[in-house]
């Protein structure tokens, strides 16, 4: 949902915090869903701080699919624990979420990169629809 997820960016900027986790869905674009919406987006970000260990500020969701449909993240939240349990950070792992948020696209976008800021190395992934 984008009006949790700016609100996490600019939290994450004033505060330093860091993010622990990020589930993404494909089916649903939970957009222009207004307060529902909204709230279905905290209830994913609740059910993987919760698996993982973490605080739902800790973490984000991105979703792609049909906008304005509203998501019923019952069906997501049942399979968090499971998710979670399984989760690696593999490359292997990187191309299963590109593949899996193609829709009408003809290939996977994935970038990846270490740079040094302020002495230190910061490694950014990157995966687009």
């Amino acid at each position: 949902c984008a009006d949790r997820s700016a609100k996490l960016l600019y939290g994450f900027a004033e505060s330093g915090q860091r993010c622990h986790g990020v589930i993404v869905n494909s089916g649903n674009a939970n957009a222009m869903c207004g307060e529902q919406g909204i709230a279905d987006d905290e209830a994913l970000a609740q059910s993987l701080a919760k698996a993982a260990g973490h605080q739902a500020a800790q973490i984000f969701t991105a979703s792609t699919g049909p906008i304005g449909v509203p998501l019923r993240p019952e069906r997501f939240i049942a399979k968090v624990e499971e998710l979670a349990a399984s989760a690696d950070a593999t490359p292997e792992a990187v191309m299963r979420l590109a593949d899996a948020i193609i829709t009408t696209d003809t290939c996977t976008k994935v970038a990846h990169a270490t740079v040094e800021i302020h002495g230190r190395p910061c490694r950014f992934l990157g995966v687009a629809k």
